[in-house]
């Protein structure tokens, strides 16, 4: 099963059935007390730094760069790890997730760089792949921003499965450059609680305007059954008195009316 599974969805790289079979076997191995799993294999590259702390990324504009952001975190809280040398090797090294990055990109772009939308895409595009070339180990990358907190992760090396080894204040300090998920959940919740809130406004005034058309037609249909018709709405005023017909008493001591 998992190697069927696996096999089929990461063939651009065999090495991750060994992987997938090594953490499901450390998975059983907790119903013995054991609590140690395999981490993922670094990347050929070098890559001890996030993609936003490329020169390329700062000259991207801003609204390119928040897709850029969104495109690489969303993959984080689906298929990859943390971590500058993890999330390189996920986001770079599997077809199927370089995939779904270009595919999250792109649709980013058009929902929110609407001025010079393919610019701004090309100019990203070409961003992840130096990013990926990078991590491919075709490129080294030159002119890297990192702020002194930032410690670069260790675990560079070869293919074989590796394990790494942080201190707590290095994984502070990868965390800092890194795509911050608040803001990405932030933005996001954001747009759609705008989108909700203009559908509702937009429904009340609807609704408001046709109850408007509706008693302006109820006011002229009346109007014209008065004037039409001859019929008074309120023919005797509340205020008028009706006198009653004159009675006189008769010799016999009866009352008749007055003809």
């Amino acid at each position: 099963m998992i190697n069927s599974g696996v096999g089929s969805l990461c063939s651009s790289n065999k090495d991750d059935v060994k992987s997938a079979q090594a953490m499901f076997a450390a998975y059983c191995a907790m119903n013995s007390g054991k609590t140690s799993f395999p981490t993922a294999s670094p990347p050929p590259g070098d890559m001890s730094y996030y993609v936003t702390n490329l020169p390329q990324y700062s000259s991207l504009e801003t609204c390119a760069q928040l897709c850029v952001d969104i495109a690489a975190m969303y993959q984080t809280s689906t298929f990859c790890p943390g971590g500058p040398q993890a999330l390189a090797s996920c986001l770079c090294l599997k077809n199927s997730v370089s995939k779904a990055v270009s595919s999250t990109l792109s649709w980013e772009m058009k929902n929110r760089c609407h001025k010079n939308m393919l610019d701004n895409l090309s100019s990203a595009n070409a961003v992840l792949d130096y990013y990926c070339s990078a991590a491919r180990g075709e490129v080294t990358a030159t002119g890297i921003v990192v702020s002194q907190t930032e410690s670069p992760s260790t675990g560079a090396g070869s293919g074989s499965m590796a394990t790494e080894t942080n201190s707590p204040s290095e994984l502070d300090a990868s965390k800092s450059k890194g795509p911050s998920t608040g803001t990405i959940v932030g933005a996001v919740i954001g747009a759609v609680a705008g989108v909700l809130i203009g559908g509702a406004l937009v429904f009340f005034f609807m609704r408001k305007k046709a109850r408007g058309k509706k008693q302006i037609k109820e006011n002229q249909s009346q109007e014209r059954i008065q004037r039409d018709g001859g019929i008074r709405l309120n023919p005797v005023a509340p205020s008028d008195d009706i006198a009653p017909p004159p009675y006189e008493e008769g010799s016999s001591g009866a009352v008749s009316s007055r003809k």
